[in-house]
């Protein structure tokens, strides 16, 4: 693909989305003690209502919590977290990635 037709390529919805909801994950998975809605919102660039959206996700399939009466967002499944962005293709085993660079 051109730089000419770089502007004109729609990207599905579903999959900003799911990278969304990446970016949103790793992004809490590298503070132990969670971040803030603001941080977030800050940390990944994402509009507020898409980094509310993933969060609702992460917190639907118990992989966030929220700290009680805060705006506080922490993992609390870091090992579902990982296999879902493993399984997502959102994340690739370092294992492959060694593989890849010696062929």
């Amino acid at each position: 693909m051109n730089e000419e037709n770089n502007d004109d390529v729609e990207i599905p919805t579903d999959v900003i989305d799911r990278v969304n909801v990446g970016v949103v994950a790793v992004s809490l998975s590298l503070y132990e003690e969670g971040m803030s809605l603001v941080e977030l919102i800050e940390v990944t660039g994402i509009r507020e209502s898409d980094v509310m959206k993933s969060l609702e996700f992460l917190i639907d399939h118990r992989m966030v919590r929220q700290k009680m009466n805060t705006d506080f967002y922490y993992v609390s499944n870091f090992k579902k977290m990982l296999q879902f962005l493993l399984s997502s293709g959102l994340m690739f085993p370092i294992g492959d990635q060694i593989s890849k660079t010696k062929d």
